[in-house]
């Protein structure tokens, strides 16, 4: 049997630490890696307690800068959590997108 992607937007590997900020812990700030991350969402592992739709704020260091990206947790599974980027502004949008699938260039 194939599989069968359904996401909008391509995955893409990773093995990235970002910077979590979890309400809740208001200004508690940790490093924490990431597996995979798309333009609509990200897959990262933390020892956080962090709830389903739970909101969190995260910062990626990209070679366009850092992104600050607002997202809600919407699944778990032991540590791993995956998050759904919320409210990104089109200009945050573009610039992740350009990181993430560069164009090709022969």
């Amino acid at each position: 049997m194939d599989f069968i992607e359904k996401r909008a937007e391509k995955r893409v590997k990773s093995s990235m630490p970002v910077c979590l900020v979890s309400p809740v812990q208001d200004s508690n700030t940790t490093m924490v890696p990431a597996f995979n991350l798309s333009v609509d969402g990200i897959c990262l592992q933390t020892d956080l307690p962090l709830a389903q739709n739970e909101r969190v704020n995260l910062e990626l260091s990209t070679s366009v800068g850092k992104l600050r990206l607002n997202a809600e947790v919407i699944w778990s599974r032991e540590d791993q959590y995956g998050c759904k980027f919320v409210d990104v502004d089109p200009t945050t949008r573009s610039l992740l997108s350009q990181w993430l699938y560069p164009p090709f260039e022969p």
